[in-house]
Parts: structure tokens; sequence; C-alpha cells
């Protein structure tokens, strides 16, 4: 990965470029906010020349505590920034990164770079290069790379990609061949392993308690062969309880946000069995959902989301719109 790498820092260098942007998906989580800062620091060393700035469109509780171990400032605007280059870091979906008018100001000679780990999208085959790598997360390609560089990461950065690897990859139950010699490189580097565990370790609010409690009241649940389908709809924290609708039991759970900013969120999770019972990656579906809307989607093989804008061809009744979302995820299955 190194090499791909540093075709990047080629390309980079021969474009003279001086302002480079840094973007990751809204709602920007653990995995997100370590593989950007984590990009940020090589880029500084293997690109000088160039100022380099974070943006974050909306940042998770999480992730925001994750700042306290390195300081590093995230922009939700572009202000008067001009730049000559753009990387997706843990997203490769242009629709994906929130109110950042991007589209707008790619193919004006800016390059365009993706180092994702997420299912495919179309966006990755129009930049100038990409490194899309079936890992557990964004910060482990992010640290084979340091690896393979011979780079050691200050301490601060070596325990932030602690925390995006133990997040992404669920506490490891989702590995690779490589990761845990790449965790053993990052606490050889200073990497605070107790701090990357409590930092991940926040306790839930008040607000969050009540969705999961709103979202278990209002479930639609459906059985088709061995598996269990589960639809429910909540105004916030929707992959939370997504994420315990799977620990109570359901193979496939769907959680939507309808019509809030004017768009609908949903958010999917399953267990790993129902992922290979049915030779479906969550990533690949909502994506394909989502296009059927012109909507973003895409991620992981287990977890993913979905964006799209409010349209005549979507209930707004919500009972009417639970029946639609399981329909139309029955109906993307049954094509397998």
């Amino acid at each position: 990965m190194s090499q791909e790498f540093m075709k990047i820092v080629d390309l980079l260098n021969q474009e003279e470029i001086k302002n480079i942007g840094i973007f990751t998906h809204r709602n920007a989580d653990p995995d997100s906010v370590s593989s950007a800062i984590g990009l940020k620091y090589l880029l500084e060393k293997y690109a000088p020349s160039s100022s380099i700035y974070l943006f974050s469109h909306t940042m998770s509780n999480l992730s925001k505590g994750m700042l306290d171990i390195k300081k590093e400032k995230f922009l939700d605007n572009l202000d008067d920034i001009n730049l000559d280059a753009i990387f997706l870091c843990d997203t490769n979906n242009l629709d994906q990164i929130g109110k950042f008018p991007l589209k707008s100001i790619t193919g004006r000679g800016i390059l365009s770079f993706v180092i994702d780990h997420h299912s495919h999208h179309e966006y990755t085959d129009k930049v100038d290069y990409a490194i899309v790598k079936k890992l557990s997360s964004t910060a482990e390609i992010l640290s084979q790379i340091y690896m393979e560089l011979k780079v050691i990461p200050p301490p601060e950065i070596a325990t932030l990609f602690l925390i995006g690897m133990i997040f992404d990859s669920r506490r490891f139950r989702y590995i690779s061949a490589s990761i845990f010699s790449i965790v053993e490189f990052l606490i050889q580097s200073g990497g605070d392993y107790e701090k990357a565990i409590n930092t991940l370790q926040s306790p839930m609010n008040v607000s969050e308690k009540m969705a999961r409690i709103k979202g278990t009241k209002r479930l639609l649940h459906h059985k088709e062969g061995e598996d269990i389908y589960t639809i429910s709809y909540i105004s916030s924290y929707e992959a939370s309880v997504a994420r315990a609708l799977i620990g109570l039991g359901t193979d496939f759970a769907a959680v939507i946000t309808p019509h809030q900013d004017d768009e609908i969120r949903i958010s999917f999770r399953s267990t790993i069995q129902f992922a290979k019972r049915n030779d479906v990656n969550l990533g690949d579906l909502a994506n394909s959902i989502a296009n059927q809307f012109n909507g973003s989607g895409g991620g992981h093989l287990t977890a993913a989301g979905i964006n799209i804008k409010p349209s005549n061809k979507i209930p707004k009744d919500n009972e009417k719109l639970l029946k639609f979302i399981l329909k139309l995820v029955l109906s993307e299955i049954k094509k397998k």
C-alpha cells in the first residue's frame, strides 16, 4: 500500500499543490477522525509545501472526545479556502460528506483521492487515485502505510489509530490477517491501548437510552426463512437503535429517521450469519437502494447507511414507510 500512497504523493508534488482538504463522512465516527488526522500527519511529512485542512460536517460524541488526545481542528465549511486537492477519508462517496459543495469544484483541475475500506462506490472510478482495501477500518489502512514506509507515528496518533481500529472492528470481531501485527506496531510506537479502550467506553446519555426504548416500541417485524427482520423509526440515534435491535436477537435491523432536515436517514445492521446466509453486503444493499432515489448509501458487510430526499415515491406516514422499506430490502436480497 505504501507504493500506492507514494503515487499520490508524486501527483501532489508534480502539481505543486498549495491547499489540500481531507473530508470525512457526516457524523464522523472514530475511524474517520483517526484516519483523517493520521493522513494529515503523513501528508505534512511527504508534501511539506502544502497546507492541509481537515473537514467534517458533523461528528459523533465519541469522536469529539478523541480530540482531547490530539488537538486538531475540523472545519465545517470551506469559507475562503481555495482547495487544489481533496481526499475523501473513510468514505468513497461525495454525497456522504454533508453540505460541502465539492461537486461544484471537482472537475476544475482539482486533484481528488479516496482512502477507504467500504464497499465499492462508482465515485472511486472517477478520482485521480484511490486506495480502497477491504480491511477492518481505514485506520488499519493508514497504519499499514506507516509501517511499510517505516514512519513511526507520534504516540497520540498511534492511540487514535488504535481507537479507530477497535471501534470499526467491533473490538476485533472482524479482523484481517495483519491486524494484530499492526496493533503491536502502534503500541510499540507509544500508542496507549488502555486509553483507547477507555475513550470508547463513554456512558450512554439519557436521550440515546430513550431512543432505544422508543425504537423497540415502534417495531415492524417479519420472518423470512431462518431470518427475523425488524424495521423501526426514531428521530435520532438510528444507528444506536439498530445495534440495540441486533443485540435483542434480530438478524437484520433497519431504523429510519424520517424527514429530518429535508432528509430521510436509514441505518442497517445485521449479524454476520445473516450476511453469509443471504450472500449480502449491507454496504452494497444500501448503495443499491439509495440509487433508486438519487440518494447516497454505503457501508460495511454488516453495517451501512442511506441518505435520501423525501419524494412522492416514499410514503410520508411512518407506519407505511416501515412496510415500504421492508419491501425494498426483501426485494434486493431476493435478487441474490
